[in-house]
C-alpha cells in the first residue's frame, strides 16, 4: 500500500486510442508486490507500477 506521488498522462491502447490515468496524486492504493519496480532515493522507498496494475484505490483526496 502507498500514497501516489506522481504520475503520468496516460498511455496509448493497442487500437490508437488515449486512456487516461486513473490515479491521482494523493490517492492511497495497493499495488502488487511482484511487478513494481522499487527505487530508493533520498532514504525513501518508491515503487513505480502500471495504472492497469493497481489493485484498489483505498482512499482519494475527493473522500477524505
Amino acid at each position: 500500500m502507498g500514497e501516489v506521488v506522481a504520475t503520468g498522462p496516460g498511455r496509448q491502447s493497442e487500437f490508437g486510442q488515449f486512456i487516461r490515468v486513473n490515479a491521482k496524486v494523493g490517492d492511497i492504493v495497493l499495488i502488487p508486490k511482484i511487478g513494481s519496480i522499487r527505487i530508493d532515493f533520498e532514504g525513501e522507498e518508491f515503487f513505480i507500477t502500471a495504472d492497469r496494475e493497481i489493485l484498489a484505490t483505498i482512499k482519494t483526496e475527493e473522500n477524505e
